[in-house]
């Protein structure tokens, strides 16, 4: 048996992105956390709670895929923690895991870092995977600042 290197790194190559958002972080986990805010962000269709402990369902009009996921965590205002269970349309989805951990950065700045972990680069959907959560990702930040997001559909 071999002892790990120290200080050796395990590179971790999911999908990652971080950025600054003008709004206060409260604004931005309530836009992540919320029937509400998800619908105004990735897609108007959100099936039953959004609760730590619960899952719900994203539907996308006009497509026959489904989104099933459970919220392992929410914890107010700085991280939330989902796992994919089901994605009807991308399989290699299932078992994959969202985290968004957010930073106050000031009254009316939050950091979001997000990683879509098991996301990576030799998956065949990656490059629209990124293309698309670069988009809803823009669309949480503006539903965070109070402005109109873009959904699926819209």
């Amino acid at each position: 048996m071999t002892k790990p290197a120290i200080g050796k790194k395990v590179r971790d190559r999911s999908l990652s992105l971080t950025f600054t958002i003008n709004a206060p972080v409260a604004k931005t986990f309530d836009a992540i956390t919320t029937r509400k805010g998800i619908a105004s962000w990735w897609t108007p269709i959100v099936s039953r709670t959004v609760a730590a402990g619960k899952e719900f369902q994203l539907g996308f009009e006009g497509l026959d895929e489904k989104i099933r996921i459970r919220i392992d965590e929410a914890r107010r205002p700085q991280s939330v923690r989902w796992t994919v269970l089901i994605h009807s349309g991308l399989p290699e989805w299932n078992g994959s895991r969202i985290t968004f951990d957010l930073i106050g950065s000031g009254p009316r700045k939050t950091i979001l870092q997000f990683r879509h972990h098991g996301l990576v680069p030799q998956l065949a959907c990656y490059g629209e995977c990124k293309a698309g959560w670069d988009h809803f990702l823009d669309s949480l930040a503006s539903v965070a600042m109070g402005q109109p997001g873009s959904p699926f559909g819209k």
